[in-house]
């Protein structure tokens, strides 16, 4: 606390979680406004002024250089979202870009561990910005992001890829292909504003996962799947049959819990049976989703769907964030009207 009393690397960390999955332009705008308020700050602290404050110096330059990068990917953020970036903001970040890349390519004693973390991310985002490679080691680091097996460096290769004016399709393809194996950059890039223009090819729906699903893959039926094979039930006219006191034993539930997954199973069915009906090809390929909507939205039986503007339009947006599509409101209206009749 001594060495930081304003806490600044919580706040760092604390702003960074917050916008850096934003997809509105003016909250990344105040993101970069806090930064240019904090730059200044780690900058003077990080010229030491006797020997006990090497330590300290050390870990301000660090975080001057996160925040240098920090602010260069929130810019270029701004850029996917609106196709272009003012002169004044233009200008700014091509200079703080500049400067990071001195930072990291500048000769000092202290470990190169972070800034090693950090060359290839500011490479990749320097290229992005479209400048003349600055002297040093840029090259390397670029070379570097371009081979590297980190899923994070990776999906930074990919966004460059994706770039409109980008022909590298297949090293697009490769580089996402390594970064979706994280978990959480799989669930993101969904929502990524670079890959938007991507969401109608079937490859890409298929890779981040999202292709509808079949029953078994929604809660509360994915946590017991593999139970429920163990008994032979692989689809939910099979659960229907079981007595309740038959669920609680085979699957490990309280009576309650059993209750709602056989109230759940009778529904799937009921949602099921709707689309075959119905004889609409999008209905019934998407019919889990729609189960799933209105699970989410608290409804479990056909009685207690209300096919107003509300729900269409819960179900719609659902359905189009999970599987990348997007579901006419007409559409959603007419699933639904499917459903009360």
């Amino acid at each position: 606390m001594k060495s930081d009393p304003e806490n600044l690397l919580a706040e760092l960390a604390l702003q960074y979680h917050r916008y850096r999955k934003s997809d509105v332009e003016k909250d990344l705008r105040t993101y970069l406004e806090w930064i240019e308020t904090r730059l200044p700050h780690c900058l003077s602290n990080a010229k030491p002024s006797s020997a006990e404050d090497v330590s300290i110096t050390l870990g301000y330059r660090d975080l001057y250089r996160r925040l240098l990068l920090n602010y260069v990917v929130a810019a270029l953020n701004i850029h996917d979202l609106t196709g272009t970036l003012d002169l004044k903001t233009q200008g700014k970040v091509v200079s703080q870009a500049t400067a990071l890349m001195k930072e990291l390519d500048r000769t000092s004693p202290e470990p190169d561990l972070l800034r090693n973390v950090m060359r290839p991310v500011a490479a990749i985002a320097y290229e992005d910005l479209g400048q003349m490679p600055p002297e040093g080691s840029y090259a390397t680091w670029l070379e570097a992001a371009k081979s590297s097996l980190s899923p994070w460096i990776s999906y930074n290769m990919a966004c460059h890829y994706a770039q409109p004016n980008s022909d590298k399709k297949a090293e697009m393809k490769k580089h996402l292909a390594i970064a979706l194996l994280d978990p959480e950059l799989k669930s993101w890039a969904k929502e990524d504003p670079s890959f938007l223009k991507l969401h109608r090819h079937e490859w890409f729906r298929v890779i981040t996962g999202a292709t509808a699903r079949e029953i078994w893959e929604i809660e509360p039926f994915a946590a017991k799947k593999d139970t429920l094979a163990e008994v032979g039930i692989m689809k939910p006219s099979q659960l229907i049959p079981f007595s309740l006191t038959e669920l609680q034993d085979h699957l490990a539930l309280s009576l309650i819990k059993a209750k709602r997954l056989k109230r759940l199973a009778s529904f799937a069915l009921d949602v099921e049976t709707a689309a075959v009906a119905s004889g609409d090809k999008s209905f019934q390929s998407l019919h889990v989703e729609v189960t799933a909507a209105l699970i989410d939205l608290g409804i479990e039986t056909r009685s207690q769907i209300i096919n107003d503007a509300e729900t269409q339009k819960f179900v719609a947006k659902a359905i189009g964030q999970r599987c990348l599509i997007e579901i006419p409101m007409t559409d959603a209206e007419s699933w639904l009207g499917k459903l009360t009749v």
